[in-house]
C-alpha cells in the first residue's frame, strides 16, 4: 500500500466540472461524486478537497487493492480532463441612441446580457458572473460622446475570464420641434414697447439652453414702424434656432389743438401769436407747422381767421386758428367851422373837411349839407 501513497496525486484541482456520478466500487464507495470546483463527496456526504489532511485521504486509500488503484488513476485523469472549462462572450451589436438618457443600463446577469442582444457559451454548469466597466470619448456634449462598455464573465471556479466590448454612439439632434411660435404685439408708441422675458426652451435631450440676445431691428427709427427683438438659442453641439418677437408702433391722432381769439379795433392793429408747441401722441414735439393762413378780410368790421397745419410723422395733421374780431370804435368829432356874412345870400359854404375813422381811414360816405 506504499505505492498507493506515492502514485495518487494528492495536490490535483478541478476547475468547474459539472457533478459527476462515479462508477461504483465497492473499495471506494466512499467516493460518490465529484462536484465543481473539485470538491469530492463521500457517501456520508462529506467533502473531500485538496486542503483535506493527507493522513486521511491515504487511509482511504489503504483498504484499496491494486486493481482498485490503477481504476482510481484512471477515474482521476478522466476527471482531470473533462473538468477544465472555458468561456466566450460575445457582446451586444454596437448601437447609436439619441441622447445620454437612452443608453441602455449595462447587464449584470446572464439573462439581462442575452436579451440585450449578446451570448455567453461555457462548458461547465457553474454560476457565471457578468461585469462592465465604461469608457467615454469624443464627448462634445452631455448628450454627445461614445461610450465604449467593456463586459467580463468570469465564473465561481476561477476560469479563464473572456471579456469583449461594445460601442454605443450617443447623438443628439436639432431641437426645431422644441421652439415656441414667433410673438408680436401692437403699441401706441415706442416709448410702450416692452422687451418680453425670452421663453425656455429645452434641446433635443431635455436640456435648457440660455439664449444671447435680444439684437434690436425692424423699420422703427424715430415714427411708426416695427421693433424686432431676436434671441438666438444655440445648443452644445451648434444646433441653433430664433425666437423673434416684433412689435408694431401704430401711431395715433395726437389731440385737437384748442383754438384762440383776440379783438382788435382795426385790421391794422392784428398782432398774431406766435404758434402753440404742440406734442403728438407719443409725446414727440411736432415740427411740421404750416400757415399761417388768412380767412377773408371784412371791409370793416367781422372777423379774420388764422389757420396753422401740424402733422405728425404718421401723418396725423390738426388745425390751430386764431380768429380775431374786427370791432370798430367811433372816430374822432370832427372840429365844427364858422364863418360871419353881412346878408344870406352871402353865405358860402365850406368843402366838408377830409375826416378819418378810428383806423385812420378816409370817410367818404358823407351826406349833406342840411
Amino acid at each position: 500500500m506504499a505505492y498507493g501513497r506515492k502514485i495518487i496525486p494528492f495536490s490535483i484541482s478541478f476547475q468547474c466540472g459539472n457533478t459527476k456520478s462515479l462508477p461504483a466500487h465497492r473499495h471506494f464507495a466512499w467516493l460518490t461524486t465529484i462536484k465543481a470546483c473539485g470538491t469530492f463527496t463521500t457517501a456520508a456526504g462529506c467533502p473531500i478537497t485538496k486542503k483535506t489532511p493527507r493522513r486521511q485521504f491515504r487511509e482511504k486509500v489503504k483498504s484499496a487493492n491494486w486493481r482498485s488503484i490503477a481504476l482510481y488513476i484512471i477515474l482521476l485523469l478522466f476527471l482531470v480532463n473533462n473538468a477544465v472549462g472555458q468561456i466566450t462572450i460575445i457582446c451586444p451589436p454596437d448601437t447609436t441612441v439619441s441622447c445620454a438618457s437612452n443608453v441602455p443600463p449595462a447587464a449584470d446577469s446572464v439573462i439581462s446580457f442575452e436579451l440585450l442582444g449578446g451570448s455567453i457559451t461555457w462548458d461547465c454548469g457553474m454560476v457565471i458572473n457578468i461585469s462592465h466597466f465604461d469608457a467615454i470619448t469624443d464627448s462634445i456634449c452631455p448628450d454627445k460622446f461614445t461610450l465604449t462598455r467593456t463586459y467580463i464573465a468570469t465564473d465561481t471556479c476561477g476560469s479563464t475570464p473572456d471579456s469583449c466590448f461594445q460601442i454605443i454612439y450617443v447623438e443628439s439632434g436639432d431641437f426645431a420641434a422644441n421652439m415656441p411660435a414667433n410673438s408680436s404685439s401692437t403699441v401706441a408708441c415706442a416709448t410702450d414697447a416692452i422687451v418680453p422675458v425670452p421663453p425656455s426652451v429645452v434641446d433635443y435631450c431635455g436640456n435648457p439652453i440660455t439664449p444671447t440676445g435680444p439684437t434690436v431691428g425692424g423699420t422703427y427709427v424715430t415714427c411708426a414702424g416695427t421693433i424686432t427683438y431676436t434671441w438666438n438659442y444655440t445648443d452644445c453641439e451648434g444646433y441653433s434656432q430664433l425666437y423673434v418677437h416684433t412689435v408694431t408702433i401704430a401711431y395715433q391722432p395726437f389731440p385737437a389743438i384748442p383754438p384762440t381769439t383776440d379783438i382788435v379795433d382795426c385790421y391794422d392793429n392784428i398782432t398774431l401769436p406766435d404758434p402753440p408747441t404742440v406734442y403728438d401722441n407719443c409725446g414727440v414735439e411736432i415740427t411740421d407747422i404750416t400757415g399761417p393762413v388768412e380767412g377773408a378780410i371784412p371791409e370793416c368790421e367781422g372777423e379774420v381767421t388764422y389757420t396753422w397745419t401740424y402733422t405728425d410723422c404718421a401723418g396725423y395733421t390738426q388745425l390751430y386758428v386764431h380768429t380775431v374780431t374786427i370791432a370798430y370804435q367811433p372816430f374822432p368829432v370832427i372840429a365844427p367851422t364858422t364863418d360871419i356874412v353881412d346878408c344870406y345870400d352871402n353865405i358860402v359854404l365850406p368843402d366838408p373837411p377830409t375826416v378819418y375813422d378810428n383806423c385812420s381811414v378816409e370817410i367818404t360816405d358823407i351826406t349833406g349839407p342840411v
